[in-house]
């Protein structure tokens, strides 16, 4: 205890050094020490059921000092991506326009819908996109409304798309030419990556006619392949596949499961001059589903309204056809749910023909999936991602799906993809249970071969149609700069689970501006009486050692005896049944009790998984009987904060991160996300956009997602609550773990209203800050940093800067970054290499400037979600700065220390800058 209490005094002592502007020795980095070794600082604890170690993950500045290897050798880095020249390229597009009765929005709604349903039907054995030159994509809506563009000479495709507008006059206009170096605005930029996504898809659609070695398919982002060669043993035979589904066990004896190499890849050609297009390749491992949900329907009796509701929101992926992922749902007598329809019957949106018609003519993988198909029966509702609060039927919302072309991912055993030539193995710590689903390892070696062997598929896939040459090698990465941190250098960080948090939790009294937390115990084994004792003693033994306020720890012993108490359900259904309901009630946390119970924590994490709630951590009480990870827990719903960095963006000729000087005053940094979300509610509540506002010492000023659940509670109150189990609700919340919020893939087909909200989100995120900092009384707010999660339409920034320049002067330097990631959008993938280490991940922490506007960051490494570490190759951030002045590698490192910023008890992996870790409610789990 004295050594914990003289680390922390330690700990302010340097931060206060840091203050005053005196400098430190040199420090170790954000990057773990090598794979090969066990990090000291990581400590294993051994599970008391199964006696497994699962190592305990902490925060990075708890672990020790990564200092050089003295026999280092030169390391080179490589991003997954491929660049190709642009400087000779002019296309030439012809747009088109449907004119007739309606408005020039429907009427150009319909004609892209036609060219969509046109392109795709098989001519010949062949494909009509294979049969002709032409390309085909919306055109911005500053070149006309309700415009289509096509490249190339008219063919089969508008030939089909003319008999089918029968009755409208689809009108050739003036061709324009497309440079991509001289492009007038972002809009014309993004037509041209998506013109180079549509000849991608051309060219290997044409290319998979006579070699099979991948399967294709169009997304919304560019193209997916899947590597139908490369399973690498990876396989479970027939009869070995159990899982299960509802309440019961069931055993896979049709087919076999396979895990292959999935490769994402899509053309960014944003930037403009100066700055390469590049062909990004991000890898994953994916399984083939050989048992389709019809099957499971048939098999488990899915005429009964319980069955349906046992498999309604797994999650599922399209069969044989385009890559398309989403969770299911199931139509049952006396719900909310619109009847879907028979697969065989006409229907209106497919210009008359059926489900069935629809599937067999496009996609000859699918016919004989169909073979057997009941035109009778019933189809099913597939929820896209991101199509979650969305009418059923609509554009991106839930669409009719056979069920015979949908499999459910988790019925398949655990497994891990296993190169020929590499061991590489999966860990998890969900504990030994064969009923949840695994996330599979790719590792650094496995996507230096797979991206290769790809690159050689493609060939020069934009000659013929856009006349550009794609590089032969990967992009190569200039030396990286490490973001420092540690007790001893120059971002000295504040807080951790040892030392205790960074801003301790506020009593009653002083906490007045924040909602009173709400929380949920799911006891086991024990009686309510026995489990908000443990929970005390453990709380206030943590807060004892950290020397945390006798106030502050009766309002958190409070908070646990005043907290909504169940028993543990006796099924799965119910569980899930209790989860979406604290989530609809808006409760803060959910702590469930299992005591080292495997089957009950496998229920627990099922039932969060199905019902897309927050991955549930592992609370762990010590040999002291403290629970410090979930004391920090706790305190976090009091304005507590486990861990920050005082003085990483302050103000004045020395910063702790930028080369260059800031002006004298405090700096913001505000997330936004969710605009999509916003557009579809007609630009009501744009406040909900904000997710976090955060000052220059990496304190959370604001916490959205807190903010939304205390909304929740009071849209909640008058009614029974918790009490009703075996109640069903529809509404599902989006978000699926800590890090996850609504990801915008690219500017979705909404039109001014996409903009609108867009634009009022830039307004309100501006505003949001200023009022936040403004009761503090301190410095005045003179710099501004807007993090918008993934790609932001161009209204977003007018927003920013015109409230900023009309309301508040006194911020004089304003930074705009679009923060992107998987899956929202394709980042590829960063390799190490060296002589004699070979292929490796990167060390976490490090940051690149790949272009005068453009950063890559590495702020995971250590261990993933599900636990995997050395294996485990990381997804980097690709920034975007979209206005400012500040370098982008400057920004880069501010993200990576705010990635590293800790509010909650649990380390884990975020990706995420604080800024944007949460939105939707939230309720977060924690199992004890």
């Amino acid at each position: 205890a004295r050594m914990r209490v003289a680390t922390r005094g330690l700990d302010m002592t340097l931060v206060a050094l840091r203050l005053s502007g005196r400098p430190g020795p040199a420090c170790p980095n954000f990057a773990s020490p090598k794979p090969t070794r066990v990090t000291p600082g990581r400590r294993f604890l051994k599970d008391s059921s199964s006696r497994r170690l699962t190592p305990r993950q902490s925060f990075s500045s708890d672990q020790p000092s990564a200092f050089p290897d003295p026999d280092s050798v030169a390391v080179t880095h490589l991003l997954t991506a491929y660049d190709f020249d642009t400087r000779t390229s002019v296309v030439q597009v012809t747009p088109l326009k449907l004119r007739g009765p309606g408005s020039e929005s429907s009427l150009g709604a319909k004609l892209w819908r036609e060219i969509r349903l046109a392109r795709e039907v098989r001519v010949g054995g062949e494909a009509a996109i294979c049969n002709s030159n032409e390309l085909f994509a919306r055109a911005p809506k500053s070149w006309g409304v309700g415009v289509v563009l096509r490249v190339g000479e008219a063919g089969i495709v508008t030939e089909t798309v003319t008999k089918a507008c029968a009755g409208f006059d689809l009108t050739t206009l003036s061709p324009k030419r497309l440079n991509r170096e001289t492009a007038a605005s972002d809009d014309e930029l993004e037509l041209f990556s998506k013109l180079a996504g549509e000849a991608l898809y051309k060219h290997c659609v044409t290319i998979s006619e006579t070699n099979h070695a991948y399967d294709v398919s169009r997304t919304a982002r560019g193209v997916v392949f899947v590597d139908k060669n490369n399973t690498g043993g990876a396989r479970t035979g027939a009869g070995e596949v159990t899982n299960t589904v509802g309440n019961q066990a069931s055993k896979n004896t049709e087919g076999n499961h396979e895990s292959h190499l999935k490769f994402e890849v899509e053309v960014d050609a944003r930037g403009g001059a100066g700055t390469p297009a590049t062909l990004r390749v991000a890898t994953s491992a994916t399984s083939e589903v050989s048992v389709s949900v019809r099957q499971w329907l048939d098999r488990l009796g899915g005429t009964s309204s319980e069955m349906k509701r046992s498999m309604t929101n797994l999650p599922v992926v399209a069969l044989g056809g385009p890559r398309l992922e989403g969770f299911l749902v199931l139509r049952r007598d006396g719900g909310s749910i619109p009847d879907p329809g028979e697969i065989g019957a006409p229907r209106p949106e497919l210009n008359g023909a059926s489900l069935l018609q629809y599937h067999r003519e496009r996609y000859p993988a699918r016919v004989s999936l169909l073979a057997d198909a009941d035109p009778t029966a019933e189809a099913v509702w597939l929820v896209p991602k991101g199509g979650e609060g969305k009418r059923h039927g609509t554009f991106g919302g839930p669409m009719a799906y056979p069920a015979e072309l949908l499999g459910l991912k988790n019925v398949m055993s655990n497994y891990s993809y296993t190169s020929n030539t590499s061991s590489s193995t999966s860990t998890s710590s969900a504990g030994a249970n064969t009923n949840v689903s695994k996330t599979s390892v790719v590792t650094a070696a496995d996507t230096q071969r797979g991206v290769t062997s790809l690159r050689v598929y493609l060939g020069q896939p934009f000659v013929e149609t856009l006349g550009l040459r794609l590089s032969d090698r990967m992009t190569r990465l200039p030396e990286p700069v490490v973001v420092s941190s540690g007790p001893c250098g120059r971002l000295v960080g504040s807080g951790s689970v040892a030392s205790g948090p960074a801003i301790a939790p506020a009593a009653d009294k002083q906490s007045a501006s924040f909602p009173k937390p709400k929380l949920l115990l799911v006891r086991g084994n024990s009686s309510e009486v026995e489990l908000k004792a443990k929970l005390i003693a453990g709380v206030s033994s943590a807060h004892e050692q950290w020397s945390v306020r006798a106030e502050a720890t009766q309002s958190t012993t409070d908070d646990i005896n005043n907290a909504t108490t169940r028993e543990f359900p006796a099924d799965e259904q119910q569980l899930q049944s209790l989860f979406r309901r604290a989530q609809k009630e808006g409760f803060d946390l959910v702590i469930v009790e299992c005591n080292g119970n495997d089957y009950l924590e496998s229920l627990a994490r099922q039932a969060a998984q199905t019902t897309r709630a927050p991955h549930p951590r592992r609370g762990v009480f010590s040999e002291d009987e403290s629970a410090r990870e979930l004391s920090l827990e706790l305190g976090a719903l009091r304005g507590g904060q486990a861990s920050s960095f005082p003085g990483f963006a302050s103000s004045g000729l020395v910063n702790l991160l930028l080369d260059d000087p800031t002006p004298l005053g405090s700096a913001a940094f505000v997330g936004v996300t969710g605009i999509s979300g916003l557009a579809y509610r007609n630009g009501q509540h744009p406040e909900q956009c904000v997710v976090g506002v955060v000052d220059s010492d990496a304190r959370v000023r604001f916490d959205g997602t807190r903010e939304r659940r205390a909304a929740r509670r009071g849209e909640a109150a008058g009614g029974d609550e918790i009490s009703g189990l075996h109640e069903r609700t529809e509404e599902i919340d989006a978000p699926t773990d800590e890090d996850s919020v609504e990801h915008e893939t690219a500017f979705p087909d909404t039109g001014t209203d996409y903009a609108s909200a867009s634009l009022a989100a830039g307004c309100v995120a501006v505003e949001k800050a200023v009022a936040v900092l403004a009761g503090g009384g301190g410095k005045p707010l003179t710099r501004l940093v807007v993090h918008h999660e993934g790609r932001s339409h161009p209204a977003f920034t007018r927003g920013v800067l015109e409230t900023a320049r009309s309301k508040y002067p006194q911020i004089t330097k304003i930074d705009v970054l679009d923060v992107e990631r998987e899956p929202g959008s394709v980042t590829g993938r960063v390799l190490r290499w060296d002589k004699h280490g070979g292929t490796r991940k990167p060390d976490k922490g490090l940051t690149w400037r790949v272009s005068p506007t453009q950063s890559v960051a590495v702020t995971t490494g250590d261990t993933n979600g599900a636990g995997q570490s050395d294996g485990y190759l990381t997804r980097p951030l690709f920034l975007n700065r979209r206005h400012g002045s500040t370098d982008p590698l400057g920004l880069a490192k501010e993200i990576v220390a705010l990635a590293e910023t800790r509010v909650h008890g649990f380390g884990g992996a975020h990706a995420m800058p604080v800024t944007l870790r949460g939105g939707g409610v939230l309720t977060r789990i924690v199992i004890v």
